[in-house]
């Protein structure tokens, strides 16, 4: 079993609408670039709650999974726009969401309703081609969008960003 708690810095994709809705920025590799959009692109969302805990992504990994598990995880989200490097959220107390749980946040928060306003983005579009590829693509990976949860009162996020390295990325 794992001891203490961690702590990481994890890059997360910039968004320009405060992390409410996708930007349609275009990532230069990994899911971001073949998709259109980042499933980190909606942690600033209030209205991102179930059961009382705050929902959100930012694809935990590796170790950060063991400590999940018991909720000694703590992520602090950064981004670089235009050179300049930024801290966009922070989530203390995380547990990694079960299959189950994912399931039912999915429907809590009517996630198969977005489709059609996610269409509306210039970089889904690009990258899918057509909306019949898209809202295949998307109700394929619905429980996969919201990957991990926080108590409320341990969970942050900045609209703006947080400039963090006033000199240098």
């Amino acid at each position: 079993m794992t001891q203490g708690k961690m702590v990481v810095l994890k890059p997360v994709v910039w968004n320009d609408n405060g992390y409410r809705w996708p930007a349609g920025r275009i990532g230069s590799s990994g899911y971001t670039k073949l998709n259109g959009y980042g499933h980190e692109e909606w942690n600033g969302r209030d209205d991102w709650v179930w059961d009382g805990w705050k929902v959100f992504h930012t694809q935990a990994k590796g170790m950060m999974l063991d400590y999940a598990k018991t909720g000694r995880l703590s992520i602090i989200m950064t981004a670089i726009v235009g050179g300049k490097f930024f801290a966009v959220g922070v989530g203390c107390n995380i547990f990694y969401n079960t299959s189950d749980d994912a399931a039912a946040i999915s429907n809590a928060l009517d996630l198969p309703s977005y489709v059609d306003r996610m269409w509306e983005v210039e970089s889904i579009r690009m990258a899918h081609g057509t909306k019949t590829a898209f809202n295949r693509h998307w109700l394929k990976h619905l429980d996969g969008v919201v990957a991990e949860l926080c108590p409320r009162k341990d969970s942050l996020e900045w609209s703006s960003g947080l400039r963090a390295c006033h000199d240098q990325a």
